[in-house]
């Protein structure tokens, strides 16, 4: 080999050296996106208000512009007009009792039924989402349909969002917190916890109960039947709400913890009385 030869092959790059550069360069690029991903959780965590105890009622500050007075004692006084400014889909308020679940509801739209997975009420991208209603419902009057189908994030570790509806399969926890309120333009409707299941988020949701009173009722007394707690018979239910968040107590690989409220009928009145919503 001549000299000149030598001296080329003493020049050239060896194949190893390519490939630790591309390995390291390939591990940068899912660092910086790892990093990126969770600046933007962290900063969303950060702006949002800390939630307050189990058992207080949230503040004025967790709850932005809702008065400090109230229509009834344990209830705030929704500013309707600013959160409709901020967003025409707030269509109500969900408090549940002895929990920090204070929260505005909005309406998902059948263009983009997952949008409010990831923003927030103010429509910011935001990985705690909102508390929305199901697309589905819209046709059936969305929150005033027979049974509104909410979903809302288990943020685990700081008790935001649904989180404190994850352990409801708990007979003494599920014990101290059986009411459900919903606030609307219209009025207010507590429901009282009919019972609570976990399943797998692949059977997916019956959205049919919003549909009519009689398909809420075929609909909730098979689940009843069925649930992993049973609190009160939904058989003169007049309409009821289904709450939903994401659970990991290992039953399925990928779960659901379903808490179902219902209003029962006045015992003076026939089915014949009622109309489709309020």
């Amino acid at each position: 080999m001549t000299k000149e030869a030598q001296a080329r092959r003493a020049r050239r790059v060896p194949f190893w050296v390519f490939w630790l550069v591309g390995i390291i360069g390939l591990t940068l690029i899912a660092l910086i996106a790892v990093l990126s991903f969770w600046t933007v959780k962290t900063n969303a965590v950060a702006n949002m208000v800390p939630a307050p105890e189990w058992g207080q009622k949230a503040s004025p500050a967790s709850t932005t512009l809702i008065s400090t007075k109230s229509g009834e004692d344990d209830l705030p006084v929704v500013d309707w007009d600013y959160w409709r400014s901020v967003n025409p889909d707030v269509v109500a308020w969900l408090t549940v009792p002895n929990t920090n679940i204070s929260l505005p509801v909005v309406q998902a739209q059948a263009g983009a039924p997952q949008y409010y997975l990831w923003h927030d009420v103010y429509k910011k991208f935001n990985p705690m989402g909102a508390v929305y209603v199901d697309a589905a419902c819209a046709p059936y009057g969305g929150i005033d349909s027979y049974c509104p189908l909410l979903f809302g994030h288990d943020v685990r570790g700081n008790g935001q969002m649904f989180s404190e509806l994850a352990p409801a399969t708990d007979p003494e926890y599920i014990n101290g917190r059986q009411e459900i309120i919903l606030q609307t333009p219209a009025g207010v409707r507590r429901y009282k916890v009919s019972c609570v299941n976990t399943v797998s988020a692949y059977a997916g949701a019956d959205t049919t109960m919003c549909m009519s009173m009689e398909d809420y009722r075929y609909g909730i007394s098979g689940i009843y039947r069925q649930a992993d707690i049973q609190l009160s018979s939904p058989a003169d239910a007049e309409r009821g709400i289904e709450l939903v968040t994401c659970t990991y107590t290992g039953r399925y690989k990928d779960e659901r913890t379903c808490v179902y409220g219902n209003i029962d009928l006045p015992k003076d009145e026939t089915t014949a009385t009622l109309g489709g919503g309020e």
